[in-house]
């Protein structure tokens, strides 16, 4: 699953043109994935906010979802707060697919 999940998100991150700013991921650790990822989205936010949509339409995180769950976390950073998101979506997607491929 680890590395369905690098793919997967690897995958996500090109297809949306951002790739450049993921680090490559070879500790799987959550807090190696989420420090990665809080980085990455705050370069990416830095580039242009259409590059920050992109990338959460791709992966599909509604603007609703993360604009509640930035609400609910207010004294959490606005990124590690997407970047929990976006790992629990890519997981999703991961799993979904393992189940249904069988």
């Amino acid at each position: 699953l680890l590395n369905k999940f690098k793919e997967q998100l690897l995958k996500d991150f090109e297809m949306s043109n951002v790739h450049r700013y993921l680090q490559p991921i070879n500790d799987f650790s959550y807090e190696a994935i989420h420090l990665n990822l809080s980085c990455a989205l705050k370069k990416i936010i830095d580039s242009g906010y259409s590059n920050y949509r992109q990338l959460l339409y791709r992966i599909d995180i509604s603007e609703k979802q993360y604009k509640d769950a930035i609400k609910e976390q207010k004294s959490v950073d606005s990124n590690d707060v997407i970047a929990d998101l976006v790992i629990k979506r890519i997981l999703q997607k991961v799993i979904l697919k393992v189940v249904y491929s069988k």
